[in-house]
C-alpha cells in the first residue's frame, strides 16, 4: 500500500499544462509506447467531444511522432525516487506499471478523475465522458475486471 508519506518522494514533470478537468492516463515504457499511441489515435478518431486529456506517463521520458501531434497527448515522467524498489519488476512489468498508484497524488489539484487505461486496448467506441461522471460514492477508486 502506498501511503501519504511514501508518496511525496513522488513528482511528475510534463510537457504541458492541464487543458481539462479529467483524463484519460496510459501508463506504459517504450515498450508499449505504440500501443498506448494507438489508442489514444483510437480515442480521438471515435470521442467526438474531447472532454478529457490524453496523458502517456513513462518512467524515462519519450516523445510523441510528429505525424500524431495532432493527437495533443500530454506527456509526462513520473519521478519516484525507489519508491518502488523492491518491487517484482522483469521485462513485462517495469516501473511504468505501478505509476497507476501515485498518478493521484503527483496530478493533484490537475484532475477530478483519472481514467487509467491499458496500453494494448482496442477502442471501438463508447461514451467516455459518462466514464467521468459515474457515481463513486464514498470510494477513491473503481476498477473494472478484465475478461480474457
Amino acid at each position: 500500500m502506498i501511503d501519504s508519506e511514501m508518496t511525496t518522494s513522488a513528482s511528475v514533470l510534463t510537457t504541458r499544462a492541464a487543458s481539462h478537468r479529467n483524463a484519460i492516463v496510459f501508463c506504459t515504457d517504450e515498450n508499449y509506447l505504440p500501443y498506448a499511441l494507438f489508442a489514444a489515435e483510437q480515442l480521438r478518431r471515435t470521442v467526438t467531444d474531447i472532454e478529457f486529456d490524453i496523458v502517456i506517463c513513462a518512467p524515462d521520458g519519450t516523445t510523441v511522432p510528429d505525424t500524431l501531434a495532432y493527437l495533443n497527448i500530454r506527456l509526462a515522467v513520473i519521478e519516484t525516487d525507489g519508491l518502488f524498489n523492491g518491487l517484482y519488476l522483469d521485462v513485462r512489468r517495469t516501473e511504468a506499471v505501478y505509476h497507476r498508484l501515485v498518478l493521484p497524488h503527483v496530478f493533484a489539484g490537475e484532475y477530478e478523475r483519472i481514467l487509467v487505461l491499458a496500453a494494448d486496448i482496442f477502442v471501438v467506441g463508447g461514451d467516455f465522458a459518462s466514464l467521468f461522471k459515474t457515481e463513486l460514492r464514498d470510494f477513491a477508486i473503481d476498477t473494472v475486471r478484465e475478461n480474457y
